[in-house]
């Protein structure tokens, strides 16, 4: 007759330790199972990442003056303000003077391709093309509205001596002449278009307008000499006055032309 050999203590604790030993081992091999989906996936997104910046990436900078697009530059360093202040200097140097420009420029992120890029040197080119802008310039003010823009300070000032010599009473030392209304000048940025020559500046400050006065005849008149004084003809002084004759009393009062000049000028001796 057979019997069955009861488990023993020892029996138990060995099939225990197997059984651990197993889940560990599986323990592990999920981990790094784990790890290597993880490694996958941030190789994966790597790759992603550097076909998206190859493809999509924005790796450029669109120039930008005021709303348009003037070229395409690649991503650097530059800010928009160093570009403006390049083409401003750059202007200025072709124009001998100094420029202020009037447009914004900005740099807006793209992605381009190597072959549409240009350099910083044609994109500072093309700014100065597109970009509108305003020149340093003399500007005379009369009674504190701007009158006359000429190319420099030095010229405008030249300009209001000309005319104080040209409307100065006959002898009279200019440097003690003045104006009667209120004129100055000042340095300040225009369009090149408000920017008149000497001669047309001239032109414009000593143009006259006539206005009718009255003259009070004083001894040595002749009609001769009062019509050249006001710059009319004798026929057109006696046809103002209805005069029949060339004669003339002292005290007579008789109608004239003036000539009125934009720019009065006034002698203080």
């Amino acid at each position: 007759m057979s019997t069955k050999r009861k488990p023993t203590a020892n029996n138990s604790i060995r099939t225990y330790g197997a059984e651990n030993r197993k889940a560990v081992r599986e323990k592990k091999l999920r981990e790094k199972k784990i790890k290597a989906i993880a490694a996958l996936v941030f190789v994966l997104a790597v790759i992603i990442f550097i076909i998206f910046q190859v493809f999509f990436g924005k790796n450029a900078y669109n120039v930008m003056v005021g709303e348009n697009v003037v070229c395409t530059i690649d991503k650097t360093n530059l800010t928009s303000e160093d570009i403006l202040n390049t083409a401003t200097a750059s202007l200025g140097k072709d124009l001998n003077t100094n420029v202020r420009i009037k447009d914004e420029i900005t740099l807006q992120p793209v992605h381009a391709s190597s072959k549409d890029m240009v350099t910083v040197e044609y994109a500072v080119t093309k700014v100065k093309e597109a970009a509108s802008y305003e020149v340093e310039a003399g500007i005379i003010m009369i009674d504190n509205k701007k009158t006359v823009v000429l190319e420099t300070k030095n010229e405008a000032e030249n300009l209001l001596e000309s005319i104080k010599g040209k409307f100065a009473p006959e002898n009279a030392d200019v440097t003690k002449c003045t104006f009667e209304q209120n004129v100055s000048t000042v340095t300040d940025f225009v369009d090149s278009s408000e920017i008149l020559s000497f001669e047309e500046a001239y032109k414009k400050l000593t143009y006259t307008t006539e206005q009718d006065d009255v003259y009070t005849v004083v001894s040595g008149d002749t009609v001769w000499l009062v019509a050249n004084k006001f710059g009319m003809t004798i026929d057109d002084l006696k046809s103002l006055n209805s005069m029949t004759s060339d004669t003339l009393k002292i005290g007579q009062e008789i109608k004239v032309k003036k000539q009125v000049p934009f720019l009065t000028v006034k002698y203080n001796p």
